[in-house]
This record gives C-alpha cells, sequence and structure tokens, in this order.
C-alpha cells in the first residue's frame, strides 16, 4: 500500500511512526517528525510509541530521493 494513513497523519501534523519500508519513506519524505521502527519487532513499536507519547523520541526530518529513470511523477 502507498500509506494513506501516512498521509492522513502528515496532513494533520502529528507525529509519525512508520515501518522502516520504502513505501512508508516515500510517503512522509520531507515530513519533520517521523521515525522508522523495524516492521516485525513488536518491541521496537512498542518502545517508539512510548516514547512519542512521552516526547522523548527523537522525530525528524525525512528525505528521500526520487525513484530512478523511468519515473512518471503524476498518472
Amino acid at each position: 500500500t502507498w500509506g494513506l494513513p501516512l498521509s492522513e497523519a502528515r496532513a494533520a501534523g502529528l507525529p509519525i511512526v512508520a515501518a522502516d519500508l520504502p513505501y512508508a519513506h516515500e510517503t512522509v519524505s520531507g515530513y519533520a517528525r517521523a521515525d522508522f521502527c523495524d516492521p516485525s519487532d513488536a518491541g521496537a513499536w512498542a518502545e517508539a510509541i512510548r516514547g512519542c507519547w512521552r516526547g522523548e523520541r527523537p522525530l525528524g526530518a525525512v528525505a528521500q530521493p526520487p525513484p530512478a529513470d523511468p519515473f512518471a511523477p503524476d498518472w
């Protein structure tokens, strides 16, 4: 999936903890309040969510280079 919940959270200005997968990096690219976790590590997710809730998790800007050619920027 492309990440509709991530897009909605980004539009609302919410902090984001997402799966460390290509679609998530692409979806939140350029957003300043995001971090990533191993999608298969439940302990890391719990720690990340708890850290965000307590304001202890460092969230930062996400930079994702555009995909390689051939690439179409829209439909």
